[in-house]
């Protein structure tokens, strides 16, 4: 090539740039300009079943041994409409900044109507995906983590990613999907593998072998921060967040438990109080002769009569505040309420 022509090939590559630089731009205008205009309503799916989906994210509250809140709002979702889809995302042992790293990824990739959070307690001590965590979590993601997320571009190709995947999981009939879960465990860090339709998400709960736990003030700003990050960022793709509160209220259950309060009021959302479905449990047990029953397992964790007297108050706070749509002709908000669990919990 003459040195002549070299110059005509920069400014054709230049032009070439140029023009890409500007389809890019002129496509993520587009889907910017085409959220603006749709509606803010979510949780139909254009695939498979037309689910509505309510996602349970958290730690192992939430996962309830594959069961526990997950589970009975299935049970009873299933009764009002064969659309409903819950998924437990729950893995013990993680903390509110791995699930809030995750957050957009779960969007994005289960598009749901409703997010169920219980976690919080792991802040006391785990600092795995804490950089956020900067001044007791009022830390900002940094500038180029912020940029990333808000090119449409990007969430559009993890959307079409992710969607075939997602059909697959929901074209099944059950209302209640779990996933799979594997561990393992050194002395400083347990590793958890979750696994839904063949897509895996490794969670790593490190524990720092030279700092203490963290301080009760902390623990409860931390959690506050990140919840209240990740309500304000369903909020604005129109998914409401349920937040729930552990059953206890003493030592570091009181100190998470006073960030999640302090979120929910920052941002007006619901709240479930586990130690109001507690108390109504006992009441109600107690007034049928039964005694108190057995509300916790040895490791403090709800056993699954409590779990589903907190899914049943859950419900209960859905409805009031009209949280799922309706399911088009199905019995929705209106049906009946959920009958108590089954007395045969308690053996």
């Amino acid at each position: 090539m003459s040195r002549a022509a070299l110059p005509q090939l920069g400014s054709r590559l230049a032009l070439v740039a140029v023009g890409l630089l500007l389809a890019v731009a002129l496509l993520e205008g587009g889907l910017r300009l085409a959220g603006a205009l749709s509606s803010t309503e979510r949780g139909s799916f254009d695939g498979a079943g037309d689910s509505i989906v309510v996602l349970c994210i958290g730690d192992s509250h939430t996962w309830g041994n594959g069961e526990g809140v997950p589970a009975r709002l299935a049970e009873r979702l299933a009764e009002r409409s064969p659309r409903f889809r819950v998924l437990n995302l729950g893995v013990p042992g993680t903390n509110t900044a791995q699930h809030r790293k995750r957050f957009d990824r779960y969007l994005d990739r289960f598009d749901p109507s409703l997010i169920v959070f219980w976690a919080g307690l792991n802040n006391v001590w785990n600092r795995t995906d804490t950089e956020g965590w900067t001044d007791a979590g009022v830390g900002e993601a940094p500038w180029w983590r912020s940029l990333l997320d808000e090119i449409r571009i990007l969430r559009f190709l993890r959307v079409w990613r992710y969607q075939a995947e997602l059909n697959e999981v929901l074209a099944s009939d059950d209302a209640y999907v779990v996933p799979e879960m594997t561990d393992e465990q050194t002395p400083l860090r347990k590793v958890k593998e979750q696994r839904i339709g063949g897509e895996a998400d490794t969670f790593v709960n490190a524990w720092d072998e030279d700092a203490s736990e963290l301080a009760p003030e902390l623990v409860t700003r931390a959690t506050a921060a990140d919840l209240d990050w990740m309500i304000t960022r369903a909020r604005e793709r129109g998914v409401p967040v349920l937040p729930i509160t552990y059953p206890h209220e003493r030592s570091h259950f009181r100190n998470v438990n006073g960030g999640i309060r302090w979120a929910a009021r920052s941002t007006d959302t619901p709240l479930v109080v586990g130690a109001a479905a507690k108390r109504r449990l006992v009441a109600r047990e107690r007034a049928a002769g039964r005694g108190k029953p057995d509300l916790f397992d040895r490791t403090a964790h709800p056993t699954q009569i409590l779990y589903a007297e907190i899914a049943d108050l859950a419900l209960e706070t859905i409805d009031e505040h009209g949280l799922l749509p309706d399911a088009e002709g199905d019995a929705g908000p209106t049906a009946a309420p959920p009958e108590p669990p089954d007395s045969s919990m308690l053996d």
